[in-house]
């Protein structure tokens, strides 16, 4: 579920929805580059990172945000997370998405 949902946010990002032609070499531009996709995941990173108990009952360390970073988002395979650790991050991820491309959209406006 959790990679489908970033592959997800990427294709639509990256759909021909929102292309621009393409450049004298022939590649296709996009609206939205690859590095602020890169950006995107950042800071989904970082909301991971700044999730503690005093707000939804669990605490997430920065190693198990960078963790996620590493195993979701640049496909490290010598990566895993143990079933609780995937439920906490089920449980939290409807959130740290929410509003995620913000930056994005706005500089568009």
């Amino acid at each position: 579920m959790l990679p489908a949902t970033l592959h997800e946010y990427e294709r639509l990002l990256r759909s021909d929805l929102y292309s621009m032609g393409v450049d004298k070499d022939g590649n296709q531009k996009y609206l939205i580059s690859k590095r602020m996709i890169a950006d995107i995941w950042a800071r989904l990173r970082d909301r991971l990172a700044s999730i503690d108990s005093s707000t939804s009952m669990v605490e997430v360390t920065s190693d198990y945000a960078a963790h996620f970073h590493d195993m979701f988002v640049k496909n490290h395979d010598g990566k895993h997370m143990t079933g609780d650790r995937i439920k906490i991050l089920l449980l939290n991820l409807p959130f740290m998405l929410r509003d995620l491309i913000l930056p994005e959209v706005m500089c568009f406006q």
